[in-house]
């Protein structure tokens, strides 16, 4: 109906899985599921925690790096490749990869932080080679096609909760959590570390905030304005500090006025917890939610125990 095809619109200017999550919705009752499921085996090899956003300006998905590697934690293979991908056909059929070749880029890597205003995307730590987690810093002029490097952050991270947000005309990024080699004990490990960057600045600041999500790293995070407020929302993920690894199923809202956190949804009917997930916002009902799909919710105490992956789909009002 109009409202679904308003609710697109706006969804569209947000990220592809916005759009994906929201035609579930629209296309729940014909109980189908709409999209390309595979690329043609000479164009983009099958890959896992590759960066990725949607430029409402460009009407464009830019994907950066990822892993082959069917054993990531051994076996690393970072990737360096640099895509754009067109969308704008409504037949899914016709979605065209290309790769982009600025004269420089970061390094291979997986687990990147990535966002985008629309016109510049950041691209912030990630995981390498061995024990290679990274802290550097770049942002990328798509009409330029170029990277210039900025401020590293404090911390080497990979697999944080990474989000731009306008901020009331402030345009700020912030980063939370993520995982770390920890040379003393020989394991990757997860931070509860909260930052922000300045983008005008390019600075760091270190956030100090009590009644943190604490330790993790996999989860999803996102922006929104609620009532003239403006929230981060951190939405489960996983943390290495024990083992077995400890999953959530939490949701923890930021006030960056306030600058206080406060969980959600506690005693409420909820998901599965998981990390890996897909997150996003979905402008649908006259109200912004968040949805998420997918990820993995067991990771057993020895290799041979099976690894769950989750095809579910759930939308969160906040």
């Amino acid at each position: 109906g109009s409202q679904e095809t308003l609710d697109m619109k706006a969804c569209a200017m947000r990220s592809l899985w916005c759009t994906l999550a929201l035609l579930w919705v629209a296309l729940a009752r014909d109980g189908r599921w709409e999209g390309q499921t595979s690329l043609p085996s000479n164009t983009v090899s099958g890959r896992l925690w590759m960066g990725a956003v949607y430029s409402s300006t460009q009407q464009r998905i830019y994907a950066f790096g990822g892993t082959t590697s069917s054993d990531f934690f051994s076996d690393r293979q970072p990737l360096d490749d640099f895509y754009e991908i067109d969308v704008t056909d409504q037949n899914s059929a016709a979605v065209t990869w290309s790769t982009l070749s600025p004269a420089s880029k970061p390094s291979a890597r997986a687990g990147i932080g990535m966002a985008t205003d629309g016109d510049k995307i950041w691209i912030h730590g990630g995981l390498g080679l061995g024990t290679d987690y990274y802290n550097d810093m770049y942002v990328y002029d798509i009409a330029g096609n170029s990277f210039t490097t900025l401020t590293s952050g404090a911390q080497i991270t990979a697999f944080h909760h990474f989000v731009y947000c306008p901020c009331s005309g402030t345009p700020t990024i912030y980063s939370y959590g993520g995982a770390f080699y920890d040379s003393g004990s020989g394991y990757d490990l997860d931070r509860n570390d909260f930052y922000s960057y300045d983008i005008a600045g390019d600075s760091w600041t270190t956030i100090s905030s009590s009644a943190d999500p604490s330790f993790r790293s996999f989860g999803g995070i996102v922006y929104l304005q609620s009532e003239g407020v403006d929230y981060l929302f951190v939405v489960m993920g996983m943390t290495m500090q024990t083992w077995p690894f400890t999953f959530y199923d939490d949701v923890w809202a930021y006030n960056i006025g306030t600058g206080t956190w406060q969980e959600r949804g506690k005693g409420k009917l909820k998901p599965v917890a998981r990390w890996g997930h897909g997150t996003s916002v979905i402008p649908y009902a006259d109200e912004d939610q968040i949805a998420i799909f997918g990820g993995q919710d067991y990771w057993g105490s020895s290799g041979s125990d099976p690894h769950t992956y989750r095809n579910d789909i759930w939308v969160y009002s906040v």
